[in-house]
């Protein structure tokens, strides 16, 4: 963001244009703008009077800003206009309110900015419980300041509203909660004791038949029957859990599967069945419970944080450009995964990948999903260490699921006109950067590679050759589809996705997407991926490449090139090397050593594209986009 007014940078920015340079700690170029143009040919335009320049998510032009009411340190996405002194007119009768249901909404900025930091919130909920009784589900509170807080009249309870039959409880006098602290309320004493070895800061007793004796050793709360006229106890199917201040007003709320969301002024959806409990990801606080919340196995009075950053070094360095790993094929709780990209991203990061993509399900993806993801992705990306991508997958029944990377919107399967791969082929067509790839191609249903490449249909850059990390989902190869696909004349690049649906984000396999790219930054990554300069390998650190002439893996040569191939591992594992046709029959292979130098390939007479496999001792197998000469498909 960029205030247009005098500051404390040199002599201030001009009103009438200036330019402003990011540099790193070596004097490099990281990144630049300018203003003072028309708004024509890529120029950005002055803004008004007391706006803003503001950025939108999509940064691969200038044209991405505009002018915006200032908001500084929060992330945008479509700039906020200036307030207008007059109100905009109340729907009628004859033009009322609509309500978009599956079209994309471009929201104003980040729900995160508009909130004072939390002090008291529910921070964990067991509800489904491993004891006969159920006597372990509990509730933890977590304080978000430093200093500790008094918890004496406050109240919790699974009580959503006044009078219900349920039970609302109150913390006794001199109860309070350290600064940064915790503090678990668990429905039995003894029970919670037997499952996780200690016992709680509280229980929810008074009198409950379900827990046996009572625990001296553990502070009861007391029940409120004016609120509540039952007993702590949460349904497996649904429930609400409440917290109340000391005069009975709402402070946070939990609900779950079929509980009553709106009652307690929650929004979106959540279930841990047992096992798992859900539990709050750091501070998140956006009264949605599919944005806010994961499930895993329980910590009671452990914090559920963010991953510490790791910046893994990069891959090894060929032909000006550099390798890195990643996965292209993930989900979060937005859809049907575990939860909220901010998690994903820095798991994914601190288990030393480069890059990571959020692929949610098309259907599930609510627009505040859509628009939270992308928030995710721009705030967890480091240029140079780490960067994480927001995309979706195109999910149909009928033709095969197709993720979708470089998008500002949204292709909905269930909309009429992308509920088709042609219609998805043409949206494509009309998305500037957007690029798409074939998942678990044939896994149930019939896939786009199946059918000879259509007209316009060349945004598919990518088809998956494995699938599953082998934990949330059984691994699987799908190397006939990848030759299938490559000889109905599809120019895709193998890859392999995890399709992460637990909590294991980027811990769960040691399979990865390779890329040599000439920078780990956004523009950079998706470029690679476009142009086909991809490996998949079921190696964490194995990378393959080789080209021919000045032509990458992915693209096309010239006929009498020579070329080239390139493999290295960390491991130092021997390996085979295959070079291939799209039938796969073997053209050539070498014994090959990492670090020994490259080796020089002739290309095999009446063989007009190729590939290539690699195998090491272990099992382990990589594969390298094909190279084609004229485009031809033998």
């Amino acid at each position: 963001m960029v205030r247009l007014a005098s500051s404390c940078i040199g002599n201030g920015l001009a009103d009438s244009g200036d330019q402003l340079r990011l540099l790193d700690g070596n004097g490099r170029l990281l990144d630049s703008m300018a203003y003072g143009g028309d708004g024509s040919a890529g120029q950005v335009a002055l803004a008004k009077p007391g706006e803003t320049l503001a950025r939108l998510l999509s940064v691969a032009s200038l044209g991405s800003w505009q002018g915006s009411a200032p908001v500084p340190g929060c992330l945008q996405s479509v700039p906020t206009a200036t307030p207008a002194p007059t109100p905009a007119a109340p729907p009628t009768a004859d033009a009322p309110q609509s309500r978009p249901l599956r079209t994309y909404i471009a929201l104003v900025r980040s729900g995160i900015c508009d909130r004072e930091p939390p002090t008291l919130l529910i921070s964990e909920v067991l509800y489904d419980g491993t004891q006969a009784e159920e006597g372990d589900e509990f509730v933890e509170l977590r304080n978000y300041r430093e200093a500790p807080l008094s918890l004496a009249g406050y109240q919790v309870g699974d009580a959503e509203v006044a009078g219900k039959t349920e039970g609302m409880y109150v913390f006794p006098p001199g109860a309070s909660i350290p600064g940064n602290g915790l503090v678990v309320i668990a429905r039995c004493a003894t029970g919670f004791s037997q499952r996780f070895g200690r016992p709680p800061d509280y229980e929810f007793y008074a009198g409950n038949t379900a827990c046996g004796s009572d625990d001296p050793r553990v502070p009861n709360l007391s029940r409120n029957s004016a609120w509540g006229r039952g007993s702590f106890s949460l349904a497996n199917g649904g429930d609400e859990v409440l917290l109340l201040d000391p005069a009975g007003k709402p402070v946070d709320a939990v609900a779950y599967g079929g509980g009553n969301f709106a009652a307690v002024g929650l929004a979106g959806s959540a279930t841990a069945a047992e096992p798992l409990s859900l539990q709050r990801v750091a501070a998140l606080d956006s009264d949605d419970m599919s944005l806010d919340f994961a499930r895993e196995l329980p910590s009671p009075g452990q914090a559920l944080e963010l991953a510490p950053p790791l910046d893994a070094p990069a891959g090894p360095q060929w032909q000006g450009l550099v390798a890195y790993w990643g996965d292209l094929h993930a989900h979060s709780s937005y859809s049907d995964g575990s939860g909220p990209p901010e998690l994903a991203f820095s798991r994914a990061r601190a288990a030393g990948l480069h890059f990571y993509a959020i692929t949610d399900h098309d259907h599930m993806l609510r627009p505040v999903e859509w628009e939270r993801l992308r928030l995710a992705a721009h705030a967890a990306s480091a240029p140079g260490a780490f960067i994480a991508l927001a995309g979706f997958e195109w999910t149909s029944q009928a033709e095969g699921h197709v993720n979708v990377l470089g998008s500002a919107t949204v292709a909905y399967h269930e909309e009429a006109a992308t509920s088709s791969l042609s219609g998805l082929y043409a949206w494509l067509a009309m998305q500037p950067g957007a690029l798409a790839q074939f998942n678990h191609p044939g896994l149930g249903v019939t896939f786009g590679g199946a059918q000879p490449v259509p007209a316009g249909a060349q945004p598919v850059a990518l088809q998956e050759v494995g699938n599953g990390s082998g934990a949330s989902k059984t691994y699987r190869l799908f190397e006939d589809e990848l030759l299938l696909a490559w000889r109905n004349g599809w120019h895709v690049a193998p890859t392999i996705g995890s399709d992460t649906h637990d909590t294991s984000w980027g811990r769960d396999t040691l399979a990865r997407t390779g890329v040599w790219a000439s920078a780990l930054d956004e523009p950079a990554l998706l470029e690679a991926l476009r142009s086909g300069r991809v490996f998949a390998s079921e190696d964490t650190n194995a990378a393959l490449g080789w080209r021919c002439g000045d032509t990458w893996m992915g693209g096309t040569a010239q006929s009498g090139s020579a070329c080239s191939l390139f493999y290295s591992d960390a491991d130092g594992e021997a390996a085979t090397a295959q070079l291939l046709d799209f039938k796969n029959t073997e053209l050539r292979s070498w014994q090959i050593n990492p670090g020994s130098p490259d080796i020089e390939l002739t290309w095999p007479a009446g063989t007009s594209a190729a590939w290539i496999r690699l195998r090491q001792a272990d099992g382990d197998q990589v594969w390298a986009a094909p190279i084609w000469l004229g485009g031809e498909v033998p």
